[in-house]
């Protein structure tokens, strides 16, 4: 029965645009234990990834709970365990979680070496299932704020400082999952020692705060984290939508989703992003500060100038901000990317993406 029930419960997640493919080695049904009680991988395998309401979700598991209250307790208490993406608005609404950026996330204030070993077994192991199609990337990458001048007439999901301001007091400040398990492991993070540094707003951080996983902040200290990040030349990396839901602050050895960027062989063609470093060679005195903040190593110094890799920069403009003699500013690509309304729409774009394929 508990075996059966997590099954069920994986197959459910695994039709959530995002997927939650099966694991040959048994690692995805591990990491589910380590959130959902058999009981609530049962209440979980039933609901949608799309959000509905109390009342809608009983009408589909009244068979398994008494009365709306107890399901009301059920679902608070798999929102404690991070198990569930939760809304309030005129009423509470829920959905199923994507594993990434979800219940992964989710897990940063309980997350053990043990279920650390699993996820990291999960995304290793050999999967009985095929990838999903090619599709864009859950995140971008934004500039800095100071990198970018008036002139370029930056669009709102470009602007971080538009992206705190819209927030009004929905704004968490959230420790940061990746630097969190590379300490677990044993490393330290080459670029800072802050252990809160990424940001969620609106539903993305009122679902923290309710969790005790991430604390309600003011903007002015929402712009003094963004200060400290962009002293430490860390990458702003937000939601893959116009309406952000969060925003991470990643440093190239720890982050996930940024080494694997920095791996790529084309690091440009698979971050989201729509400037790129230039440099004034009258201006470059050759002082190697933006060789070594580059996280993407795209920056080269050839003839005492600093020469730019277009294959690997993606317009984070950490060396901008670096750059003392002000020889390096972003400039717009000829192809820009505008993202998804909301990551509501992000997921049906997956979906119908998938639909596409499987036809």
């Amino acid at each position: 029965m508990s075996e059966s029930v997590y099954r069920r419960l994986q197959q459910a997640l695994n039709k959530h645009p995002v997927g939650f493919r099966t694991s040959e080695t048994g690692a995805d049904i591990r990491l589910l234990k380590h959130i959902f009680t058999p009981e609530q991988a049962e209440l979980a395998s039933r609901l949608d990834w799309h959000f509905q309401s109390t009342k809608t979700i009983y009408d589909k598991v009244s068979d398994i709970v008494s009365s709306r209250e107890e399901l009301s307790l059920m679902l608070h208490d798999i929102l404690q365990r991070g198990g569930l993406t939760y809304r309030r608005r005129e009423r509470e609404m829920w959905a199923l979680a994507p594993l990434v950026v979800g219940m992964y996330e989710y897990q940063v204030d309980r997350i053990t070496p043990e279920m650390l070993a699993d996820a990291e077994e999960y995304w290793a192991s050999p999967k009985s299932d095929p990838p999903p199609p090619e599709r864009p990337s859950q995140m971008r990458v934004i500039p800095i704020g100071t990198s970018i001048t008036v002139e370029h007439h930056v669009a709102r999901f470009e602007d971080i400082a538009h992206m705190i301001n819209s927030a009004g007091k929905s704004i968490a400040l959230i420790e940061c999952i990746c630097r969190k398990t590379a300490a677990m492991e044993g490393h330290t993070c080459e670029r800072t020692s802050r252990a809160e540094s990424c940001m969620g707003f609106r539903d993305f951080a009122e679902q923290y705060i309710e969790q005790g996983a991430g604390r309600r902040i003011s903007r002015e200290e929402a712009y003094e984290a963004l200060k400290k990040s962009q002293e430490e030349g860390l990458v702003l990396m937000p939601s893959n939508s116009q309406s952000a839901e969060f925003v991470c602050s990643c440093c190239p050895d720890c982050c996930g989703m940024l080494r694997g960027i920095k791996h790529a062989e084309v690091p440009a063609d698979v971050a989201l992003n729509n400037y790129q470093a230039r440099v004034d060679s009258d201006l470059c005195i050759g002082c190697n500060e933006c060789v070594e903040i580059c996280p993407l190593d795209a920056v080269r110094i050839a003839d005492d100038t600093a020469v730019v890799d277009l294959k690997r920069c993606i317009g984070c403009g950490v060396c901008v901000v670096r750059c003392a003699p002000e020889a390096i500013t972003l400039q717009r690509t000829t192809e820009t990317v505008t993202p998804p309304d909301t990551m509501d729409d992000l997921y049906e774009m997956y979906d119908s993406i998938r639909r596409s394929e499987t036809q």
